[in-house]
């Protein structure tokens, strides 16, 4: 860390001293911030609708290397002229993220990848809306090709062809990672001759007599991809650690999943599959290739049920981050992955309804304690059928104390001891529904219980480690101060917290005196 970067993380927190010693050291070291905080710049309407803010630009544009460019529906008067300045002035740019939703737009776009095609490293184009002409795509093609130091490449909704891929490759050979997804990809009929579609330096595909090019991308994502000359760009990337991919031909998957029975790729561990349930035959396929308990990384999107429990037996003892996206049909899969993988560092789990198998989950014992992140959706319905709830373990249940208390309550008990025994969590995330926005009431009850100390709150006091907490904010989830001050006293290194609802407004003055530093979303 540099000097001035350490002086700018401790001038954040001076302000809550409030002592004048703390003013003066911040106004010596005031010189040292602007090249720092000018070295990250976003592009928000909020920020460009103050004319201050353009003479800020205007003045700094020398030191913006990392711009964030999103363009919103509703754009100040401001904007064209900061957009103008940006896209003319800023010559020596790291890294570019830009979200493109007009034509016009695109010249802007345009001329900051020229003027920057010596200093770019990492560069994300999403472009959005449906005036996007096909021949931009070639204009895109050409430009990125005349690159030659990008670290990472990510653009979605645009159609690049294999031979773009093999160009970006060849004239980056620092490429450590791509990202492609493609909007209007052809379909291609199967046997038609894929090697038309290679550039005429590259042999056929696959090829093992001729010698080919070697490039060292380590991770490559593909979205959208019918082309059967696809093998002949995974063929020239032995050097692959993560593969994640759409659609595509059952040849090309075929060939792909020769690839790896061949052992091509002996540092991938790390698979992902977008739209499991649209070709439900090529997740089991791809599994099977790989040697059994050798992945540590899997991420699914729409997976079925048999996907996930089929994972979890070729792979639970190796299995070590999981990322599992609107889960389908889910009977028996979050079981398995609670209950078998305990190599788990990561668990990503989002699921389209809940019910009786969340409560056999819970009442069975994890074996995942090393988690360091969790994200998934635990919601214990209070409207369930209680014929059909699986009766918990008898000792977390004596531990909810009181006679006749209600069954869901007692399971919340055993959800926060099973937690609880996560020693490692360093970040938690309680999304109650998936990132498309679908309403909570798909998964349970929107009265689901808030988290208190009557319902076994207590069992959490040894996340010592935990940094970030975020709770579901469509779920009316209060904290009240006696969780707050249960936080406080055992969460000792508890950053940022992001409640569904505090409960008052005197909750909230109590953070702000007692727990100014805590940063609250």
């Amino acid at each position: 860390m540099e000097l001035a970067e350490f002086r700018l993380l401790v001038a954040k927190h001076l302000d809550h001293c409030q002592l004048k010693t703390c003013a003066q050291v911040c106004r010596e070291w005031h010189r040292d911030f602007q090249p720092l905080i000018w070295r990250h710049f976003s592009v928000r309407p909020s920020r460009t609708e103050a004319a201050s803010q353009y003479d800020g630009v205007r003045n700094n544009t020398h030191r913006i290397q990392n711009l964030h460019w999103c363009f919103m529906p509703q754009q100040p008067s401001t904007a064209p002229l900061l957009y103008n300045l940006l896209a003319t002035e800023c010559r020596s740019l790291v890294s570019l993220f830009m979200e493109l939703n007009k034509r016009p737009l695109w010249d802007l776009c345009h001329d900051l990848l020229e003027q920057n095609k010596q200093t770019l490293q990492r560069i994300t184009l999403t472009f959005m809306g449906s005036d996007w002409l096909p021949s931009r795509d070639q204009q895109l093609s050409d430009t990125l090709k005349s690159f030659t130091s990008l670290h990472h490449l990510e653009v979605n909704h645009v159609h690049f062809s294999i031979s773009t891929l093999f160009d970006l490759l060849t004239n980056n050979p620092s490429l450590q990672s791509l990202e492609i997804w493609n909007s209007s990809a052809p379909h291609v009929v199967e046997g038609c001759d894929g090697n038309q579609l290679l550039p005429p330096h590259f042999p056929p595909c696959p090829s093992s007599s001729v010698d080919v090019p070697m490039f060292g991308l380590r991770r490559l994502t593909i979205g959208g991809w019918c082309d059967p000359a696809l093998a002949a760009l995974l063929t020239c990337c032995r050097s692959l650690e993560r593969f994640s991919y759409c659609t595509m031909s059952e040849a090309a998957h075929e060939e792909v999943c020769q690839l790896i029975r061949d052992r091509h790729f002996p540092d991938l561990k790390s698979l992902g599959l977008e739209a499991c349930n649209r070709q439900p035959s090529y997740l089991p396929k791809i599994l099977s290739c790989f040697p059994p308990h050798h992945l540590t990384t899997i991420a699914l999107w729409y997976p079925l049920a048999t996907h996930v429990q089929g994972l979890v037996e070729h792979q639970h003892q190796s299995l070590e981050n999981v990322n599992i996206d609107i889960l389908h049909g889910q009977e028996g899969s979050i079981i398995e992955l609670l209950s078998r993988c305990s190599r788990l560092q990561t668990l990503r789990f989002a699921v389209d309804v809940v019910g009786v198998e969340v409560r056999q989950a819970i009442a069975r014992p994890w074996v995942c304690t090393k988690l360091k992140e969790l994200e998934v959706s635990f919601v214990l319905d209070p409207d369930c059928d209680d014929a059909a709830l699986l009766s918990l373990a008898s000792e977390e249940k004596a531990a909810a104390g009181g006679p006749g208390r209600a069954e869901h309550e007692q399971a919340m008990v055993v959800l926060m001891t099973r937690l609880g025994q996560l020693k490692q969590l360093r970040t938690v995330d309680f999304r109650l529904c998936d990132h498309f926005g679908y309403v909570a009431d798909m998964i349970g009850s929107p009265e689901a219980l808030p988290w208190s100390m009557a319902n076994g709150f207590a069992h959490l006091g040894q996340w010592t480690c935990l940094r970030e907490l975020t709770f579901d904010p469509t779920r009316d989830l209060p904290l009240d101060i006696p969780e707050l001050q249960f936080m406080r006293q055992h969460w000792v290194s508890l950053k940022r917290l992001a409640p569904g609802k505090l409960a008052s407004e005197l909750t909230r003055r109590w953070l702000n005196e007692h727990w100014p530093e805590l940063e609250m979303d």
